[in-house]
């Protein structure tokens, strides 16, 4: 687009996609090609994307506690460190964001204006990344029950048939224009999918995202522990129940949470060099990822016990005749988590990243816990917690961009100062894709992503068969990080 004003689509993508293309268009459009535009547009979102969530909160609770949850969603680790990157995430969060406040906004106004920002919104999202289609889907679904009027229910409907059509579309074109490009799975191949998984795989993607949301959220539950006491006495039996099959879960499966790719241990970003994280940057002890784990299993089911409360508020008001309209905010983002993960079940493979959109979600869901509890937060332990997540989310970010920078140095020695043809070079996933993106991928001595050759690798380690040429160093703030790059020649080229 930017070269040749024409689309082009690879046969990489399984997602939609072209709503970023679009992002990525107007900044450049603006500012010219180059890979820190890109940079600063996720950046921008991610602080749109926050104020989005400030005005979400805000609408449900106190300024302070609203403030809180955005920050909480800023200095998440995933969230931070993807705000740096070219990457999907940021930009789909914020539209699926600005989605759901529209709907908010029909549900207590029913002005057409709104239902048409929702519109806007969820196609934006969906033709960005497949999932945004449960956003209309799950308020449509809600807005049917709360509002009166058969008129007004089908119109309710309109943003998933638009958005479904939009997305239908996309698929017929794209078939169409490129025949080439990875088909995304249709319904029945999705159920096939579905039924062919035994149980570990069915509760493998679940696990991760469940876990995953009881640690990044723990400072939010830590909040609420003085309202969590009261829970814990009236229902000690069935927590202590869930608590143990829990446990035994982990337990068996140590080794399978984080599922990685963006957070991994003692560092954020995904190390895609050949023989990478495990030998580069520093670590914590098995002993002490345990104990971060059985807190991510106590974030967990705190998490559990702060729905309660909204569950019991509504069936209250059906019981008093207001019916969900006090709530309905609240079933919206309930139904979206639950389609949300069960959408994770169908993903060949899952990835640490897939949980960001329902931080945000899940974080309001508990809003109605915080609200009957204004004067008895726990801000003291709840905002050293947040402190502890935003220093590993700069430090570890720093340390990412660090060793990348180190890289492209390499890479620049190798293709400028030394004219290597970049067809010969492993410099990575980013760089080889960035280079030579196909279809051809390699197994064998070679890694899988785009390389032709690799006379000459970059790496964090040595390798067999090859020698060190030259090393470059960079700085980190974690302690024990490696520090070092190295460009690595065959060894039966030096011979020649």
């Amino acid at each position: 687009m930017v070269e040749e004003g024409r689309l082009v689509l690879d046969t990489w993508p399984a997602m939609t996609l072209i709503t970023q293309v679009g992002i990525g268009i107007a900044y450049t459009k603006v500012f010219s090609f180059s890979f820190e535009v890109l940079r600063w547009s996720t950046l921008i979102n991610a602080l749109l994307c926050t104020g989005v969530m400030y005005l979400l909160a805000r609408q449900l609770t106190t300024e302070r506690v609203a403030a809180f949850l955005a920050a909480l969603l800023l200095f998440n680790p995933l969230f931070f460190s993807l705000s740096f990157t070219f990457m999907t995430e940021v930009h789909f969060v914020l539209l699926l964001l600005l989605s759901f406040w529209y709907f908010f906004r029909y549900a207590e106004r029913s002005h057409y204006s709104y239902l048409a920002g929702a519109t806007v919104f969820s196609v934006l999202a969906t033709l960005l990344r497949q999932p945004g289609l449960l956003v209309p889907l799950s308020a449509g679904v809600v807005l049917v029950f709360v509002l009166h009027g058969n008129g007004r229910k089908a119109l309710a409907l309109l943003p998933v048939f638009v958005t479904y059509g939009a997305l239908k579309m996309y698929l017929l074109w794209s078939a169409e224009t490129f025949p080439q490009l990875f088909r995304v799975a249709g319904l029945r191949e999705a159920v096939t999918t579905l039924m062919r998984k035994d149980i570990d795989g069915l509760l493998e993607p679940l696990g991760q995202q469940a876990l995953s949301l009881g640690l990044w959220l723990l400072p939010l539950t830590i909040l609420l522990l003085p309202h969590l006491y009261g829970l814990y006495r009236r229902y000690a039996l069935w927590i202590a129940g869930i608590g143990v099959v829990l446990a035994v879960v982990v337990a068996t499966h140590p080794d399978e949470f984080p599922s990685g790719n963006v957070f991994y241990n003692l560092g954020l970003g995904p190390k895609v060099l050949k023989g990478h994280s495990a030998h580069a940057g520093p670590s914590v002890s098995d002993s002490l990822w345990n104990a971060i784990d059985y807190l991510a299993l106590v974030g967990l089911v705190n998490l559990g016990l702060l729905t309660i409360s909204p569950v019991a508020a509504s069936y209250r008001s059906i019981r008093e005749g207001k019916g969900l309209t006090p709530h309905a905010r609240w079933w919206m983002l309930l139904l979206f988590c639950a389609t949300y993960s069960f959408v994770a079940l169908l993903a060949p493979i899952s990835f640490d990243r897939h949980v960001l959109p329902l931080l945000p979600a899940v974080s309001i869901l508990v809003l109605p816990a915080i609200d009957k509890n204004k004067g008895k937060l726990l801000w003291g332990p709840a905002l050293i917690c947040l402190s502890a997540y935003t220093v590993f989310s700069l430090v570890a970010t720093h340390d990412y961009l660090s060793w990348n920078r180190a890289r492209a140095r390499a890479y620049t020695y190798l293709t400028d100062e030394r004219g290597i043809d970049y067809r010969m070079i492993d410099a990575g996933f980013e760089l080889n894709g960035w280079r030579q993106a196909g279809p051809e991928m390699h197994g064998g001595p070679r890694s899988w992503w785009f390389v032709t050759d690799d006379a000459y690798i970059i790496s964090f380690i040595p390798h067999p068969g090859y020698s060190t040429e030259r090393s470059f160093s960079y700085p980190t703030l974690l302690p024990n990080g490696s520090g070092t790059l190295h460009v690595l020649v065959r060894t039966e080229l030096l011979e020649e």
